[in-house]
């Protein structure tokens, strides 16, 4: 599921793009203990982001 989940996201040549995100040097802005790295490397963040999408699209401005 989750290799399915990655190539549709990171496209089918996704590992150089995985490891350019994840592996390249340099300063990051959160550390792997950081609550927000636990959230948003869960699968469930993507459906989360939809449902709130879908949620937003209800209101009538938003039409």
């Amino acid at each position: 599921m989750s290799e399915r989940l990655l190539e549709r996201v990171a496209g089918p040549d996704n590992e150089p793009t995985r490891w350019r995100i994840h592996h390249a040097p340099g300063p990051r802005w959160f550390t792997e203990t950081d609550p927000i790295q636990r959230v948003h490397g869960d699968a469930a963040m993507y459906v989360g982001g939809l449902r709130a999408l879908l949620l937003q699209s209800l209101h009538p401005l938003a039409m």
